[in-house]
C-alpha cells in the first residue's frame, strides 16, 4: 500500500523483485526495474520477500528501526523519508481489510483523551446515493492511476540511467522475464522473423553465460530456419530473373548475401550447385565474347575496344578481370599505333622471313597480365665475324624509354610511370635489351601500378572502395594464383606442430598449427568473415596479429582444448569458446619469455559437432574486439575490450584464420577494413627499389 497525492494506492507485487522510492509528485512509487531515486529493493526469497537498502542510498526504516536486511511480514511499515508504505500479504488481506492512512496515523499517534462521538441517524437514500458516487469516483481514480503508471513506466524505460543497467544492481530474474516476454511475442507474431532475430541476438549478448542465453540461442536457430526457408523462395525467383538478363555477378552476389545470413541452415542446401550453374552460363557467354573480340585486337583495336566497353552483361569478378585485360590490350595497342604514326611516319611493310614473321612468342610470353606484342619483329641475326656491328637502334630506344619511365617512378609520378612501362613493353618487348632486363622492367611496372592504384594494387581480386578509405574484398579460392599472391600461410603462434595448408579448387584445407593471413595490414577498424566446413570441431578460429617486432594477437578461439591459464602445475585448460588477448607482456604473471593470455570474453559450454558449416567473424574497432560464429549445432557472440596488464592495446595487424590441431575447410573469405597507409608506403618503397633503372 503506497501513499500518493491521490490517497493510498495498492501495488500488487507480481514480480520476483520490486524497487521503492519517492514519487515525482509526492508519496512513494514502486517499479519492477530500478529507477532514479529508488532506495529499497524487495526481493523474493524462500516463499516471502526480503527488504534491502540499495547501495549509496540512506537506510530506510521498517517499523521504526533502521533497515539492513529483513524478511517482511504482514503489516510491516516501510518508512522512506517522511512517507510510509504498508506491506500486506495475501493471508493478511484475507484476515483483515487494509488499514487506511488514518488508521496508520492513529496507531502512531500518542494515546490521550478522546471525545466521544454520538451516533447520528441517516436517511437510507442519501447513503445509497453517496455509495454510488464513491464507487464511480473510485473507478475513475483507478483508471487515472493506471494511466499515470503506464506513462511513468514508458518514461523510465526511455530515460533509464546507464549506471542502473549494471547487473550488480539489476534485480534477480530480470533475464528470465525478458526471455519470457520475447517468447510471448514470438507466439503472437511468429512471422516477424527479422526483428525477433535481432532482439534475441541482443538478448544473448547482454546475458551471455546464463541459462537464458542458451535458451535464446535455440530460438535463434529456429528463427533462422524459418526465415531462411522464406527468403530462399525469393532468392530462387530473383536469381532466375537475373540469370535470364545475363546479370551473373549480381545473381552470385544475391546468393552470397543469402549464404552470409543463412548459410548454416537447411535452406542453404543446393547453393553451391546453383553458383556452379551460374558460373558455367557466365563462362559460356564470356567465351562467345572472346571469340568475337580476340581476332580484332591487333588489326582493329578501336573496334574491339568499342565492343568490350559496350558489353551490358555482368560477369563474376575473375571473368570481369579477363575483360579488363582485353580492354588494356586494346588501349595499349591503340597507343602503340599512335606512337608509330606520330614518331616514325608510316610503318614499313614486314618481311615474312623465318625470323621476322608474326609474333613468334618473344617479349611477354607466359605473362597473362600483359597484352601480346603488336608484332613479332626480332632483330636479324648477326653474321659471324661481324664484331664491329653497331648496336641495334631499338635496344637504344628501349633503354631510353626505360630511363624515362624509371625517372617518373622515382619522382612518385606513378600514373605516368605505368603508362611509360606499358608502352615500353609494347614497342620494345621483342628486343634483346628488353629480354636481358625483363625482370627489372617488370618489377618497375608492378611498383608503378601499385603506386597508381594504392593498396588495392597489391591484390588480385576486385576491390570496392568505401568512405574514409575503407576497402572491401571477397575471395572464393577458384584461382590458386590469387590464393598464393594475396595470402600467406605461416605458423600463427609458437607451436611444436607443423604448418599444413592445401589449396583445392574453391577451398583451402587447414590443419595442424596453421595460419592463413591476408596480405594487407589493417588499422583497428577491420572485419573479417569466413565460411568454413568443420572436420575436427575444436581449436580453430580467427586471428589478428600485430604488425610489430613483439608478438601480440587477438584470438577468437572456437572450442579451445589447448590453451591454459595460470603457471606451472596449476595451469589448466580453459575449455569453451574464448576471445583471447595474447602475447609478450600481455599478462604480467606469465612465465618469463612466454606468451601471456588474458580472456576478453568467454562461454564455457561447447555444442559444436563435426561436419557443421559455420559463418565465422572477427572484428576490431579501436580497442574493442568481437568474435562470433553461427552454425546448425552451435553459435556464440563474444565481445570486450583489448587491454593488457601493462595498459596497452593492439595496433595495426594482419588478419586471417588459424587452426591449432583442428581441421577446417575454408570456402570463402570477406574482408572490410581501413589499410594502415604508413605500412603501405613502406611496402611501396620496397617495390620501387626492386627496379634499379637502366644501366649506363
Amino acid at each position: 500500500m503506497l501513499p500518493s497525492p491521490l490517497g493510498l494506492l495498492e501495488y500488487d507485487v507480481l514480480e520476483d523483485a520490486v524497487f521503492l522510492g519517492p514519487g515525482r509528485k509526492g508519496g512513494l512509487r514502486a517499479n519492477p526495474t530500478p529507477f532514479k531515486g529508488a532506495s529499497v529493493a524487495l526481493t523474493k526469497k524462500e516463499g516471502g520477500y526480503v527488504a534491502r537498502p540499495l547501495p549509496g542510498e540512506s537506510a530506510p526504516q521498517i517499523n521504526g528501526e533502521d533497515l539492513t536486511e529483513k524478511g517482511l511480514e504482514d503489516g510491516d511499515r516501510i518508512r522512506i523519508g517522511d512517507q510510509v508504505a504498508l506491506f500486506r500479504t495475501e493471508r493478511g488481506l484475507l484476515r483483515a481489510p487494509a488499514a487506511a492512512p488514518a488508521a496508520i496515523e492513529e496507531r502512531e499517534r500518542p494515546a490521550g483523551r478522546r471525545r466521544e462521538s454520538q451516533p447520528v441517524k441517516r436517511n437510507p437514500m442519501i447513503a445509497i446515493i453517496t455509495l454510488t458516487g464513491l464507487a464511480l469516483l473510485l473507478a475513475a481514480t483507478y483508471r487515472a492511476v493506471n494511466h499515470l503508471k503506464a506513462i511513468q513506466g514508458s518514461k523510465i524505460s526511455q530515460n533509464r540511467l546507464p549506471e542502473l543497467e549494471d547487473p550488480k544492481v539489476a534485480e534477480p530474474g530480470r533475464a528470465l522475464r525478458e526471455l519470457m516476454d520475447l517468447n510471448s511475442e514470438l507466439l503472437r507474431t511468429p512471422h516477424k522473423h527479422e526483428s525477433l532475430l535481432a532482439r534475441y541476438r541482443s538478448f544473448q549478448r547482454r546475458h551471455a553465460g546464463t541459462a537464458e542465453a542458451e535458451s535464446a540461442a535455440e530460438r535463434i536457430r529456429e528463427l533462422l530456419q524459418a526465415a531462411s526457408a522464406k527468403q530462399r523462395k525469393r532468392l530462387d525467383t530473383k536469381v532466375a530473373s537475373l540469370a535470364a538478363a545475363q546479370q551473373y555477378a549480381r545473381a552470385l552476389a544475391e546468393i552470397r548475401t543469402f549464404e552470409a545470413r543463412f548459410g548454416t541452415t537447411a535452406a542453404a542446401e543446393g547453393l553451391d550447385a546453383q553458383k556452379r550453374a551460374l558460373r558455367t552460363q557466365a563462362r559460356a557467354s564470356l567465351d562467345q565474347l572472346l571469340a568475337r573480340v580476340g581476332p580484332l585486337i591487333t588489326p582493329q583495336p578501336r573496334e574491339a575496344h568499342r565492343l568490350l566497353i559496350g558489353v551490358s552483361h555482368e560477369y563474376p569478378a575473375d571473368m570481369t578481370a579477363e575483360v579488363i585485360v582485353l580492354i588494356e590490350r586494346c588501349v595499349a595497342r591503340m597507343m602503340a599505333i599512335g606512337a608509330e604514326q606520330k614518331g616514325r611516319g608510316p610503318r614499313p611493310p614486314r618481311n615474312n622471313g623465318p625470323n621476322n614473321g608474326p609474333n613468334n612468342g618473344g617479349g611477354n610470353k607466359g605473362d597473362p597480365s600483359l597484352p601480346p606484342l603488336p608484332g613479332g619483329d626480332e632483330p636479324p641475326p648477326k653474321k659471324k665475324g661481324d664484331g664491329n656491328q653497331m648496336p641495334d637502334p631499338k635496344d637504344m630506344q628501349c633503354r631510353d624509354a626505360w630511363g624515362v619511365a624509371f625517372g617518373d617512378l622515382k619522382e612518385a609520378k606513378y600514373a605516368e610511370a605505368l603508362q611509360g612501362y606499358t608502352v615500353l613493353i609494347q614497342q620494345y618487348g621483342n628486343t634483346a635489351f628488353y629480354r636481358t632486363h625483363k625482370d627489372k622492367i617488370m618489377a618497375g611496372r608492378y611498383a608503378a601500378k601499385v603506386g597508381a592504384l594504392g593498396p588495392e594494387g597489391l591484390l588480385h581480386v576486385p576491390v570496392e572502395k568505401k568512405k574514409r578509405g575503407r576497402l572491401e574484398m571477397e575471395y572464393h579460392f577458384n584461382d590458386q594464383r590469387v590464393f598464393e599472391q594475396d595470402f600467406t600461410v605461416e605458423q600463427p603462434f609458437s607451436s611444436a606442430m607443423e604448418v599444413k595448408a592445401k589449396w583445392k579448387r574453391g577451398s583451402v584445407v587447414m590443419e595442424r598449427a596453421t595460419g592463413l593471413f591476408h596480405r594487407l595490414v589493417f588499422l583497428p577498424d577491420v572485419r573479417i568473415e569466413a565460411t568454413v566446413h568443420v572436420q575436427m570441431p575444436h581449436d580453430f578460429g580467427m586471428i589478428a596479429v600485430e604488425e610489430s617486432d613483439d608478438f601480440r594477437a587477438i584470438l577468437f578461439n572456437i572450442a579451445n582444448t589447448q590453451f591454459k591459464l595460470k603457471k606451472g602445475a596449476a595451469a589448466t585448460v580453459n575449455k569453451g569458446h574464448l576471445l583471447w588477448y595474447i602475447g609478450q607482456g600481455v599478462w604480467s604473471a606469465a612465465d618469463k619469455d612466454a606468451h601471456g593470455f588474458i580472456k576478453i570474453a568467454e562461454r564455457g559450454s561447447v555444442k559444436l559437432k563435426g561436419g557443421d558449416k559455420l559463418k565465422v567473424e572477427l572484428s576490431r574497432s579501436k580497442d574493442s574486439a568481437q568474435g562470433s560464429f553461427q552454425g546448425k549445432t552451435d553459435g556464440v557472440n563474444l565481445e570486450g575490450k583489448v587491454k593488457g596488464d601493462d595498459g596497452s592495446t593492439m595496433g595495426s595487424a594482419r588478419v586471417g584464420l588459424f587452426t591449432n590441431s583442428g581441421i577446417i575447410i575454408v570456402e570463402s573469405v570477406r574482408i572490410s577494413g581501413v589499410v594502415d597507409m604508413e605500412w603501405f608506403r613502406k611496402e611501396l618503397s620496397f617495390l620501387v627499389a626492386a627496379d634499379p633503372g637502366p644501366p649506363n
